[in-house]
């Protein structure tokens, strides 16, 4: 014990003639750890957290549930849109008669159901978007979850630490030390950051937008069968009626898998990084103070 104490007492002093004694230098002393201590200790516990957290299978199972639940949800909106987009096609290809006093003139319904074609077939193709990222999301999460990934970030996170406290300190060690923590934790942390930011100010509106566009692509694929044996001016008025039922919900749900997708996992990925250059930060001994 006694070489502890001399130890810890030339640490935390290390000009012996202003040094406490007695009583006073284990009450002053945990006051007066340099800087560079405190990092070290910083650093053990932060290796231990992250070798630790990267077994766990906690985290991992949230953000699959999250990605297999968005990726449910998009296929599902992609199917609806796609039995829109098969109505809209059939009452395009109507000819309406104008009558015999303009010369039996042709109007092509097509021409006036060609905008509201358009943007069901954008919508489509931002849900097939979003539909391919969720599902790249989802091989990505299975591949960092692996136990040889577990296993590379444990030995970095052990060797790194080991040398900060021996005072070895590289930058091409930090580097691969942040490299590493993300390769393991991105994914899972940014599939659960942005399903938190989704759930909070897009989610309600989005499966809103889901219902109405799922509704109407019921009651399409109900009267496309029935398209033939009505007027042509019947099919006009059911189509522009359709069309106006889901225009506001294919604006909406194309605004919203673009914020699940991109915006939200952009900003838990900027957020991520500050935190990590926060940590290197911290877990570096100050060069001024020595």
């Amino acid at each position: 014990m006694s070489a502890i104490r001399r130890e810890f007492h030339a640490t935390a002093w290390p000009d012996a003639e202003k040094a406490p004694t007695g009583q006073a230098a284990f009450t002053e002393g945990p006051k007066m750890i340099p800087k560079m201590m405190r990092a070290r200790i910083f650093t053990v516990l932060v290796a231990l957290l992250i070798s630790v957290a990267s077994w766990l299978p906690a985290l991992q199972s949230i953000a699959t549930e999250v990605v297999d639940a968005s990726l449910k949800g998009s296929l599902i909106t992609f199917g609806s849109l796609r039995v829109l987009g098969g109505f809209i096609s059939v009452a395009q290809g109507t000819e309406l008669s104008a009558g015999p006093l303009i010369g039996q003139m042709t109007v092509a319904i097509g021409q006036i159901l060609h905008p509201v074609a358009e943007l069901v077939e954008q919508a489509s193709a931002v849900m097939l978007l979003a539909s391919v990222s969720l599902g790249i999301q989802k091989a990505l999460l299975a591949l960092c979850s692996h136990w040889v990934v577990s296993a590379l970030i444990t030995i970095t996170a052990v060797a790194w630490a080991t040398a900060r406290i021996r005072g070895h300190s590289h930058p091409w060690a930090d580097r691969l030390m942040l490299l590493m923590f993300l390769v393991r934790f991105l994914f899972p942390v940014m599939a659960v950051g942005s399903h938190a930011l989704f759930d909070a100010f897009v989610a309600k509106d989005l499966r809103n937008a889901q219902q109405e566009v799922a509704t109407a692509a019921e009651e399409a694929a109900k009267k496309r069968g029935a398209l033939e044996m009505l007027k042509p001016s019947v099919i006009v008025e059911q189509a522009k009626a359709t069309a106006e039922k889901v225009a506001d919900a294919l604006i909406r749900i194309s605004v919203g898998f673009l914020m699940q997708t991109v915006v939200f996992p952009l900003l838990v990925l900027a957020a991520l990084l500050y935190a990590c250059r926060g940590f290197l930060s911290a877990a570096s001994p100050s060069r001024r103070a020595e």
